[in-house]
């Protein structure tokens, strides 16, 4: 138990303790005497390992939070070592709804966080000239709204020309999502339709990555995973 947990080798340990610690469920219930010369043993190598494996998810969680930090890389280190949390649902489920809870109010408040930055900075990309209530049918641009009042010059027929916008329905339905940084470099403009797309594309591409690791990770079932997903998405 002195191997970090990062470590193959203590997987390994970890596996034969927890063989050892189902080993001595059995033999306590045929109320052997060698059961007893060990269990002290073995109770203080599950709390030291209890202990290390709590730290070491907190750790990976606390790393969601870094800025501009990448969340997929700490949750496949999470996914490698499983069997750790396995092991917490056994011996201390104390310790594993911590564990679980921590999770999803981290995650939660990163994928809040992500998609309303994501969305402002993608709003930022639209086309200047968009339709407003000024353009709509029956608006008088010849009302008088005062001495300065400047008149619209803008032309609606491109307003409301729907141009190559329907390729997001077709050629653009399934296209990588906007990067907002990369696009500003060129001064690349997008109708909102695009911008819209690009928004919807990477909630469901996070919202799946997301429903599989929960599912594998916690070893939920659909049901609970629903209910564990809502948590996370729901806010």
């Amino acid at each position: 138990m002195e191997t970090p947990v990062s470590e193959q080798q203590f997987l390994e340990q970890l596996q034969v303790l927890d063989h050892k610690i189902e080993f001595l469920k059995e033999q306590s219930f045929r109320e052997a005497r060698a059961a007893q010369d060990v269990k002290d043993v073995l109770d203080k190598l599950k709390i030291k390992a209890v202990a290390k494996i709590r730290e070491y998810f907190l750790l990976k969680i606390n790393q969601f939070k870094k800025p501009l930090a990448n969340y997929q890389i700490p949750q496949n280190a999470m996914l490698r070592f499983k069997f750790y949390f396995q092991f917490l649902q056994k011996v201390n489920r104390e310790v594993a709804s911590e564990i679980r809870e921590e999770y999803i109010d981290t995650m939660s408040k990163i994928m809040f966080s992500y998609f309303k930055s994501y969305s402002g900075r993608l709003a930022k990309l639209q086309f200047e000239e968009s339709a407003s209530r000024e353009d709509l049918l029956g608006a008088e641009e010849s009302q008088a709204k005062g001495f300065f009042f400047k008149p619209s010059l803008r032309n609606k027929t491109t307003v409301f020309s729907v141009g190559t916008r329907g390729e997001v329905l077709s050629l653009e339905l399934e296209a990588p999502i906007i990067v907002p940084h990369a696009q500003q470099k060129t001064d690349q403009r997008y109708p909102y339709e695009m911008l819209f797309r690009s928004v919807q594309y990477a909630l469901v591409d996070n919202a799946c990555r997301e429903f599989l690791f929960i599912s594998e990770f916690f070893m939920l079932d659909t049901n609970t995973a629903q209910e564990l997903f809502n948590n996370i998405f729901g806010n």
